[in-house]
C-alpha cells in the first residue's frame, strides 16, 4: 500500500519522464553513479536478479549487460507509466516486469541470488523497511545477496547549506531517518551477513550488499 508521505512512488509527468528529471537534477550524475554501483555488485552471468522499484527499466537494462542467457532479471513497480517504459526498454527473453507492492509478501521463496534495491528503501518508514528486509530475506537463495543503491549514513546538519536545501525540497522525512540510521545493524537485525559498503560519492550515496546468512 503506498504511504502517502513518501516520494518514492512517481506518477504522471515525473513518471513519463522520470530519467530525464533524475539527471538533471543531480547535475548528470546519477548515470555515472548507477554504471558504478551495478559494476560493483560482480554480477554472475547465472544470476537470478530482483529489480525492485524497476522503474522504466534503467537499472535492469545495465544489468542485463551483465547476465548471460541463463541469467534472468524481474523488475517489481507499481506505477503503471514505469511500467510501459519498462516494458519498451527491456525487451530481452530473460527480463521482464510485475506489478507488486513490495510491503506485501512476494511471490518468489528462496528463488533470487540477488536483489537491488535503487533509491526506494530510504522512502519508507523504519515498520515497512523492516517488512521489505524480511520480504528480501525470504526471496532471496541461501547465500544470495541484496545490494542497495542509495543514500549512505552523514550528520545532515553539518552538510553545506546547499545540500540542506536541496535535500529538504526532494525527500520526504523518512529519507531523514533513513541517513541517520545504522544501515549495518538494519541489515543484520534482518538476518543478513557480510555486510558490506562502496562509497560512490561520498557518504551521500553508497552501495551497500549482504548476505543470507
Amino acid at each position: 500500500m503506498e504511504d502517502k508521505i513518501s516520494r518514492v512512488t512517481i506518477h504522471g509527468f515525473m513518471a513519463k519522464h522520470y530519467d530525464f528529471i533524475l539527471n538533471i537534477l543531480t547535475f548528470w550524475k546519477y548515470p555515472g553513479l548507477l554504471n558504478r554501483a551495478v559494476a560493483g555488485m560482480n554480477i554472475n552471468k547465472r544470476e537470478k536478479i530482483l529489480d525492485i522499484g524497476a522503474g522504466t527499466g534503467r537499472n535492469a537494462c545495465i544489468m542485463y549487460n551483465y547476465l548471460g542467457e541463463e541469467g534472468e532479471i524481474i523488475g517489481f513497480d507499481i506505477e503503471p507509466v514505469m511500467i510501459e517504459q519498462f516494458r519498451k526498454k527491456c525487451r530481452f527473453n530473460n527480463t521482464k516486469i510485475e506489478i507488486h507492492d513490495i510491503t506485501e509478501s512476494f511471490p518468489y521463496k528462496n528463488y533470487f541470488d540477488r536483489v537491488f534495491i535503487s533509491f526506494v528503501i530510504h522512502g519508507f518508514s523504519r515498520k515497512n523497511r523492516k517488512i521489505i528486509l524480511n520480504n528480501i530475506y525470504n526471496t532471496l537463495d541461501m547465500g544470495g545477496k541484496i545490494s542497495i543503491f542509495d543514500y549512505g549514513n552523514f550528520n545532515f546538519s553539518k552538510q553545506p547549506f546547499f545540500v540542506r536545501t536541496i535535500f529538504k525540497i526532494a525527500e520526504c522525512p523518512y529519507a531523514f531517518e533513513y541517513i541517520d540510521d545504522d544501515h549495518k545493524k538494519m541489515l543484520e537485525d534482518s538476518g543478513f551477513a557480510n555486510v558490506n559498503v562502496i562509497k560512490l560519492a561520498g557518504n551521500y550515496v553508497t552501495l551497500t550488499t549482504a548476505e543470507k546468512a
